[in-house]
């Protein structure tokens, strides 16, 4: 994780922001934390999305290897499960079965699964509690009440771990940024416009 970090870092700074925000979203929530606990002097304040912390709770490991076993042995059965449990049953009620079976289907065929088992690997042992709580830019953890692949306790932990965080919820599904983009924005942009830029 760290030579990702340090690559993301670098890119940002390449392309001429000496400073700037991070807006993590699940696993990239830890990602977010790791690289702003690397480059403290860069980060001006972290955004966290229905992220955890670490993965060690009995329901995440067995989600998490329950995902891994199923890129293996029934995609077409991890992609049912991903929309199952990503979103909320109000965001199927603009969908017909034909749009959902359509999804499902683009789902299969476009994801790069390779890469996915690789970021589940990672979800299974990632732990960033001692980075969290090292913290000192602003931050801001949002989660969703009605997430149930990260429950909303892993943002409530996070916030207790992170120093003067604030927490917000919002009514979605894990998957608030396809979900409900609009509400997601509404609790991050009055947040980053009352960032300090220095």
């Amino acid at each position: 994780m760290d030579t990702a970090d340090s690559d993301f870092v670098v890119l940002v700074v390449v392309a001429t922001a000496e400073s700037f925000s991070i807006i993590g979203f699940s696993l990239g929530a830890a990602i977010a934390i790791a690289a702003t606990v690397e480059h403290k002097e860069r980060i001006r304040s972290l955004v966290l999305l229905n992220g955890f912390a670490h993965a060690g709770d009995a329901r995440s490991q067995l989600e998490f290897r329950f995902w891994r076993d199923l890129i293996d042995r029934d995609r077409d059965a991890l992609v049912r499960l991903i929309l199952l449990t990503g979103f909320t049953p109000e965001w199927f009620d603009a969908l017909s079965v034909e749009d959902v079976d359509a999804i499902m289907s683009r789902m299969v065929s476009e994801t790069n699964w390779s890469g996915m088992r690789r970021q589940i690997d990672v979800d299974l042992l990632v732990d960033v509690r001692r980075e969290a709580a090292s913290l000192s830019c602003p931050t801001l953890v949002i989660g969703s009440l009605y997430d149930h692949m990260v429950s909303p306790a892993h943002s409530r932990e996070l916030t207790r771990l992170i120093p003067g965080a604030r927490h917000v919820e919002i009514a979605s599904g894990h998957l608030a940024p396809m979900e409900h983009p609009s509400r997601v924005l509404d609790v991050i942009e009055p947040f980053l416009r009352t960032t300090p830029t220095s």
